[in-house]
């Protein structure tokens, strides 16, 4: 296996650096050893990218050079990360109002789209850069290699498969990629009783070194093989994502396979943000390619409880995410250095990640992370949310982007009624608005029938 793993990753070096003509593998060797630099350079170093999307962002993208103007600001005040918190916060709204005016003038037509339904059930179509792409693919790699997954090894994946049916020649790219990187998918979106004991069988043949996933369907899959004394693969690691990971699902997850737990904190706009390393004191930020703050009402926040988590992408010069609320709660880390001795910075944890699971009579367990995944592929959804109060009905909440009628409207509830079962009723509710929790969350699905995350009796 190691041999393998070797001889892939240089071809994959190949291929990627020479074939493809992309700088990867320079990011990923310079993430390898800036890592370790100490505290202050590290800071240094992401203030000096720090500037110069500043100043880009100024030259090139007439929204934030509107907002400069309005704050009396140029590029050259920016002295210090103090200066810097001057610049308002932004959030989707702004970039659903402002899509052209936030694209850079000296990129238009070399950008590249993405769409994202996000924690907060607010579908985003948003636009990066190859260059962004190639440094979140190196930030990723390295931030795995802290769980023990390599590049080249076997890695499972427990996660949401596309939605619909992808063309043929889409099909068979990814199947080939996946292949070639030796990553097989299950789709947690279809998790039942009966689904659950053939992933394992499949899981055990296939022999993945680490398995990758959404949380709650990894808590799951390892509460089905503790109570039905089914055999677990043998896993190195498992890497955790996408919805909050509970201590409680950690303990089972460890007990039942037998192996560490990596916690980690992306998103569709920025990909990998922080993971955790061997020391397990919190998750390291990717400060190299990102800023991440922690703020209440658009202050930096002090360490003693949550606060809005605010990122900056550095090297997204397509459309520039500068002081943007990704829509989750962040708990800062007291503690300035890490025991590993890497000098990257430190948050405690990210709340609001929890995500309901919809389950139904017939022994589903729908992750709420499929709604806003499935949100993302219709422009007519502003806005969602799912609430269940009883096995044998749903209520989706839909505030409409535009009109939402018609083969469009028809294959939502298609997509909807395949994950979930023709044995459950739901019924589609259009609405103005829907309301934030009391923290200023909006949660994309409320499960009625569970108790901290256990099937009420």
């Amino acid at each position: 296996m190691a041999i393998y793993s070797t001889i892939f990753f240089s071809l994959y070096r190949f291929y990627e650096s020479t074939l493809r003509g992309r700088d990867t593998f320079d990011h990923y060797d310079f993430l390898q050893k800036s890592q370790w630099y100490p505290r202050d350079q590290v800071l240094e170093i992401q203030f000096a990218e720090l500037k110069k999307l500043l100043q880009h962002a100024y030259d090139q993208v007439p929204f934030y050079r509107r907002i400069f103007e309005d704050r009396g600001l140029v590029p050259e005040d920016i002295k210090t990360m103090a200066d810097y918190r001057q610049l308002p916060c932004i959030d989707k709204d702004d970039f659903r109002a402002h899509k052209d005016e936030m694209i850079a003038r000296d990129h238009l037509g070399k950008t590249m789209p993405k769409a994202t339904g996000g924690s907060t059930g607010q579908p985003l179509q948003f636009e990066y850069t190859r260059t962004s792409y190639e440094w979140r693919v190196a930030a990723r790699m390295r931030g795995y290699e802290w769980a023990y997954c390599r590049d080249g090894e076997k890695v499972g994946h427990i996660w949401g498969t596309a939605i619909g049916t992808p063309p043929l020649s889409q099909r068979m790219k990814e199947g080939l990629h996946n292949l070639f990187l030796r990553r097989k998918y299950f789709n947690a979106f279809l998790f039942s009783d009966e689904t659950i004991e053939q992933v394992c069988r499949e899981l055990r043949k296939f022999a993945p070194e680490v398995v990758v996933g959404y949380a709650r369907p990894l808590y799951n899959l390892a509460v089905s093989v503790r109570d039905r004394g089914i055999r677990p693969p043998k896993l190195r690691s498992v890497i955790t994502a996408a919805d909050k990971m509970q201590d409680y699902q950690r303990e089972v997850i460890e007990e039942v396979f037998g192996c560490e737990v990596f916690n980690t904190y992306g998103s569709r706009e920025f990909m990998l943000i922080g993971s955790e390393c061997e020391e397990h004191t919190g998750l390291h930020i990717n400060a190299e390619n990102i800023v991440a703050e922690i703020v209440h009402d658009d202050e930096l926040f002090e360490p003693g409880g949550p606060g809005e988590l605010v990122i900056t992408d550095l090297h997204n010069y397509g459309m520039p995410f500068i002081r943007y609320k990704i829509g989750d709660l962040g708990v800062p880390s007291e503690e300035q250095s890490c025991p590993c001795g890497r000098g990257l910075p430190l948050i405690k944890d990210v709340e609001g990640r929890l995500l309901d699971m919809i389950i139904t009579r017939d022994g589903r367990m729908v992750p709420g992370v499929f709604f806003p995944h499935l949100a993302k592929e219709f422009v007519e959804i502003k806005q969602l949310q799912v609430v269940q109060n009883d096995l044998d009905s749903l209520l989706i909440k839909i505030v409409q982007a535009q009109d939402f009628k018609g083969a469009s409207l028809d294959r939502f509830k298609e997509e909807v009624e395949n994950v979930v079962g023709k044995g459950i009723r739901f019924d589609i509710e259009f609405v103005d608005q829907i309301p934030a929790t009391a923290t200023g969350k909006l949660r994309v699905t409320i499960s009625n029938v569970l108790v901290e995350g256990r099937l009420q009796e």
